[in-house]
């Protein structure tokens, strides 16, 4: 793990000092982690991420056609059923 220097004001540390608390460096890790997450979401796909996510949901559905065999349910034909149903709403 490497190591990240941060400059507060003195203010704001003796704020710290008083929430004896707090891991303060779970805080700042938790945080930054977030914030790269953002920004790979808006700088595009992880691609590593979503090959992952497609072989889980591939799993899933294996195991689920082992289980129980082939289904013929149409999900189309029911989403396009309640769309056409609440149409007249506007």
């Amino acid at each position: 793990m490497r190591t990240l220097t941060v400059r507060i004001s003195d203010s704001l540390r003796r704020r710290m000092r008083r929430l004896k608390g707090v891991n303060w460096g779970e805080v700042v890790r938790g945080e930054i982690l977030e914030r790269v997450m953002l920004e790979e979401r808006s700088s595009g796909k992880d691609w590593d991420a979503v090959r992952q996510a497609a072989r889980m949901v591939n799993n899933i559905r294996n195991s689920l056609r082992e289980m129980y065999g082939e289904s013929s349910y149409d999900s189309v034909e029911l989403i396009r059923g309640w769309r056409e149903s609440r149409a007249w709403r506007g």
